[in-house]
């Protein structure tokens, strides 16, 4: 039974509360990553056309969708926040289990990206009202731990069941996975009412009157797209290399452990300094991918060149959500959905850029650390700036 306030709640109750609100960050994750881990079944029922446009359209959802659900529901409760965002999500996958053609794919893609960026910033703000704003780091931090362990658990767990069932129930175990964390935020999630007279669409819009706020949100779209032109491209890269599929699992499941455990301790950090994030991720790439480069083509080399991006970048994310926050204290819900969306956008011309470099070297591991260090320079540049804005703010 839920409890009426964030201050009501026991101890345990709270635990339970921070399990359920990764459990629904673990969900999105799986929703998201097992398109990319499942294309080639996708493209011999759908075509492939319908599998790419399925991913892109994902992000289209969370860079379109979520600001716009944020700002028409910007003085709702987050319990019912939580329970919107996660009952799209679930209608988003069973309209394509009802219907499964190519077209009604791409546009339950579109859907289920809608969502995503309002449940981080819902969950996170509730989070934090149980935690205390000392502790706001760990609290943004619960959904992203949860995304990262879609890598460990969940992508393996797809890419072998489409081995010896439809592809198309794997959607539909995602869709059980989302159920059940609806009925556990229904029964276990206590109500949290912003503030009326502080949360209004005009208040929220301001945040583009911040330039730290704008700053943060270049800075995120700049580290996702050097990180994910390789990390995109990880599976076809050890393919290339005659790496067994098993073992590339085994890679993808290290780089999850890896993400698991900096996204904890970003969240950790960000509790009392939300600057070094920034700096040991944005010096931290440049120096592995550089030292990277003459072991491109070395598959060993290219897996902890992976684990240990993936674990920088996930470091970073909770700082960034923190950050903007702070530069826009008047809004709320649009900042969290912005950062999502700057990510979002970050994965997907990372790609590009990956493939665009791959086409022109040759060799799309060289490509993917190539486009990460110019990319990683940007990020170090903005970083500068932005620490020192804030700095002279203060």
């Amino acid at each position: 039974m839920s409890t009426n306030s964030a201050s009501d709640l026991t101890d345990s109750r709270k635990n339970i509360l921070y399990k359920i609100i990764s459990l629904g960050g673990f969900a999105y994750a799986v929703s998201m990553l097992m398109t990319m881990a499942i294309v080639p079944s996708i493209a011999a029922d759908l075509g492939l056309d319908a599998a790419v446009w399925g991913i892109n359209m994902f992000s289209l959802g969370v860079l379109i969708g979520s600001p716009i659900l944020a700002l028409s529901c910007i003085k709702m409760d987050y319990k019912k926040l939580l329970i919107i965002a996660i009952s799209i999500a679930i209608f988003a996958n069973v309209l394509f289990l009802v219907v499964p053609t190519a077209t009604v794919f791409i546009v339950s893609r579109f859907i289920l990206g809608i969502p995503l960026g309002v449940y981080f910033a819902a969950s996170g703000f509730l989070a934090t009202r149980i935690m205390g704003e000392e502790k706001k780091g760990s609290a943004m931090a619960l959904p992203v731990i949860g995304f990262a362990l879609g890598p460990i658990f969940g992508t393996p767990t797809v890419s072998m069941l489409v081995n010896v069932i439809d592809w198309k129930l794997t959607y539909l175990i995602v869709t059980i996975l989302f159920a059940i964390c609806l009925a556990l935020i229904i029964v276990f999630s206590p109500n949290a009412i912003p503030d009326p007279k502080k949360i209004t669409v005009k208040n929220e819009l301001l945040a583009f009157k911040s330039v730290p706020f704008i700053l943060v949100n270049l800075l995120a779209v700049l580290m996702s797209i050097g990180f994910y032109a390789f990390y995109s491209k990880i599976s076809s890269i050890l393919a290339d290399m005659d790496v067994a599929p098993t073992a590339i699992t085994v890679s993808l499941i290290i780089a999850g452990i890896f993400m698991y455990f900096g996204a904890s301790f970003g969240g950790k950090i960000s509790n009392t300094n939300i600057r070094t994030p920034y700096y040991v991720t944005s010096f931290g790439l440049l120096i592995l991918f550089v030292l990277g480069l003459p072991l491109y083509n070395n598959w060993i080399a290219v897996v902890v060149i992976t684990a240990l991006s993936a674990a920088l970048v996930q470091c970073l994310i909770p700082a960034i959500q923190v950050s903007l926050v702070n530069a826009a204290p008047k809004s709320s819900l649009i900042t969290i959905c912005l950062s999502q969306a700057s990510l979002c956008m970050g994965a997907f011309f990372g790609n590009q850029f990956g493939t665009m470099a791959a086409e022109k070297l040759g060799n799309a591991s060289l490509a993917g650390l190539v486009v990460g260090i110019v990319f990683a320079i940007l990020s170090i540049i903005f970083s500068f700036i932005y620490l020192q804005i804030t700095k002279k703010s203060k």
